[in-house]
Parts: C-alpha cells; sequence; structure tokens
C-alpha cells in the first residue's frame, strides 16, 4: 500500500462524514498539485454525487489545455464505474477516481478496447500513487504524470500505471540514442492511454528527442503527424526534463522552435533553458531588445527576431 492509498483509506475511516468528505478530498487534491504544481484544483461542495463533480482540475497558465471534472467514487464495483464512464460528458474529460483498488481481475490486458474518441480516465487510489513522482526533480516521470493529468484516458490500476511509465521513460531514453523499437512502444503507449492532442504533444517531445540525439525525423518511429515543431507546452517538457548539456542537442532544439515560441513557454529558470539559450543567441539576431520588470499579461512583441 503506498502513500496515497494509505492516506485516503485512513481518511475514510472518519466517523464523521462530512469529516471524512473534507479530508479525502484534501487529500486528493495535495497529490494532484504535487502531480502537477501549475495546475489549480478547486473542491466543489459535492461528494461522490452522480453527475456533479467532485473537483475541477484547471491549468491558468495553459490556457489551450481543457479543464477536467474529477469525480471521487466510494465504489471500486467494475459495472457501477462503467456506468458511470459512459454517462459523463465526453466534452468534461472526466476523471474517476476509485477511492480502493480496482478488482485484481481488471489487468491491462484484460481491459476492453478503448473507442479511440474516449476522453474519460478510471483510475483507483494505488495508480494515483503510482503515478506520484518519487522526488521533487525535474524528470520523465514527472512528465508523464504530469501529461496523465491533462490526457490520461482508458482504465489505470497500480500495474497499469507502473507499466505505462516504465514504458514511456525507457522510450525517452531511447529516442535520445536513436533506438527504434522502445521509441515506438512509448508512442504506441502514449497513442493508447492519452487524448489525442496530449498523445500528439509528447510524440512531438519524443521526436525532439530523436531529432536532439542526431537521428532524422524522417527516421522517427511513428506517424509524422504535428512533429517537426515544437508548441510551448512539448518546448515546456524539454526544458523540464532531466538536465542535459549537449550543446549539439540544444542547437537542434533551437532550430525547431521560434522565440513567440519560447516567450509563450510556462517554464523559467531550470538548467535545460540555459542550456537552450546559449545556442539560441548563436542562431538568433535582433534589432531591439526590451527589458520588462515585473510580468505582463500582454503579449511581447518579436519584432526583428530571428533575421
Amino acid at each position: 500500500m503506498n502513500i496515497v492509498e494509505q492516506s485516503i483509506s485512513q481518511a475514510m475511516d472518519e466517523p464523521d462524514d462530512r469529516m471524512m468528505f473534507t479530508r479525502v478530498k484534501d487529500i486528493v487534491a495535495r497529490h494532484l498539485r504535487c502531480m502537477d504544481p501549475g495546475a489549480t484544483v478547486t473542491k466543489t461542495e459535492f461528494f461522490n454525487h452522480t453527475h456533479v463533480p467532485d473537483m475541477v482540475l484547471e491549468w491558468p497558465g495553459r490556457p489551450r489545455t481543457p479543464r477536467r471534472f474529477i469525480y471521487l467514487r466510494t465504489t471500486s464495483d467494475q459495472r457501477e464505474l462503467d456506468d458511470d464512464l459512459q454517462r459523463l460528458p465526453r466534452a468534461d474529460r472526466p476523471v474517476l477516481l476509485a477511492l480502493g483498488q480496482l478488482p485484481s481481475a481488471r489487468q491491462q490486458g484484460d481491459l476492453p478496447p478503448l473507442p479511440g474518441s474516449s476522453t474519460a480516465l478510471l483510475l483507483d487510489a494505488s495508480a494515483l500513487g503510482a503515478l506520484q513522482p518519487a522526488d521533487d526533480s525535474p524528470g520523465i516521470p514527472h512528465l508523464v504524470s504530469r501529461s496523465v493529468l491533462e490526457g490520461g484516458r482508458g482504465t489505470l490500476d497500480k500495474a497499469a500505471t507502473e507499466e505505462f511509465l516504465n514504458t514511456v521513460v525507457q522510450g525517452a531514453e531511447a529516442a535520445r540514442a536513436g533506438e527504434r523499437v522502445p521509441t515506438r512502444d512509448a508512442v504506441n503507449a502514449l497513442t493508447a492511454r492519452m487524448t489525442t492532442d496530449v498523445a500528439d504533444r509528447m510524440s512531438t517531445f519524443l521526436a525532439a528527442l530523436w531529432q536532439g540525439g542526431g537521428s532524422t525525423l524522417a527516421s522517427f518511429p511513428a506517424p509524422q503527424r504535428g512533429l517537426g515543431h515544437l508548441d510551448e507546452t512539448a518546448l515546456m517538457y524539454l526544458l523540464e526534463s532531466e538536465d542535459i548539456t549537449d550543446a549539439a542537442f540544444w542547437n537542434r532544439v533551437v532550430r525547431m522552435i521560434s522565440l513567440p515560441i519560447l516567450l509563450r513557454t510556462p517554464a523559467a529558470g531550470t538548467g535545460n533553458l540555459q542550456h537552450l539559450m546559449r545556442e539560441a543567441i548563436q542562431l538568433w539576431t535582433s534589432r531591439v531588445c526590451m527589458i520588462v520588470p515585473g510580468r505582463s499579461e500582454t503579449r511581447l512583441s518579436a519584432r526583428g527576431a530571428g533575421r
């Protein structure tokens, strides 16, 4: 039993129902914020309601990331949970969190086929704990956990979650080395476990690692849809991954982005950002430099950049 399971189990033993609701929500919200500090978790006044969410997950710094409604469930009965998944609106990208453990029979190989259009995620407390990175240092496990919050779909118990994490982490390491099979396995796992937008973004991230390592985009073992250029979220994934000191890697990455994309990227102060900028200043030229104190929500103009 991991710390998330243990904390939720202890809270569920609270004799006062209202206090129990509050404690469980506080525990879940805290762990969701640990998985993605850029997310905001809004708790509603409901608990275990059929159609009204217990929490709303949003990303203010990433306005293109759709919000997700989270429904806590005190049952682990497969039929009841499957019925909920069918009834909840797809547009809300619902997340059903079973506060206990899903039946052990629901292993990854035993799960029914998932429609490609599905946006719902079902997981249990053990899976939530498995998604909690072991430390606070940036790395691929953090990025994978964050992507599950943004666009995970299907059913994840502890075994399936650990297998998914291992597949993507190994695929990211393989992408930098130009190894086709584990990279392709990671892309396939992302396609099966993520909504299309998040799967494409993570595939773009893997493609950036692939190209940064010196392999050609044409040889990347995945469909070429949207690959070759990083958007701000994919670039954020790259900047917040493990420290990469290879100057040639960042020289290739600079050619996949633009200054406006960099300015919109919600990542600052990382070692990888410094490595990127050392290469960028050798390739990007400008006629104007403006230093603006404080934070501004207004759109910055990049006149002259890249010329």
